[in-house]
């Protein structure tokens, strides 16, 4: 079955948060955006957003379940993903 949306593979920036007492230095070292993966498929993406859809129902109807919008400025690749042996 060819998806009616291209499967993807985005590596993307999120935010971080340290909560805890300790001394200034330790939030300087370890203050860090996290690098997160995320595998969806992709529903719109422009200057401002990529957004990827986690399900889509196999049936007619096409609906569609958990959609993910990261801000175009964090993502920092998107791979294109295809079946074994080339494109749909």
């Amino acid at each position: 079955m060819k998806p009616r949306y291209q499967p993807v593979l985005v590596e993307w920036l999120d935010s971080t948060t340290l909560s805890k007492w300790g001394p200034v230095e330790e939030y300087q070292k370890a203050a860090r955006p996290s690098t997160c993966v995320s595998i969806g498929f992709l529903l719109l993406e422009d200057d401002e957003r990529l957004v990827i859809l986690q399900t889509i129902d196999g049936d007619e109807t096409g609906d569609v379940m958990a959609a993910l919008a990261i801000p175009r400025t964090c993502v920092l690749r998107i791979r294109h993903l295809y079946p074994k042996g080339g494109k749909w």
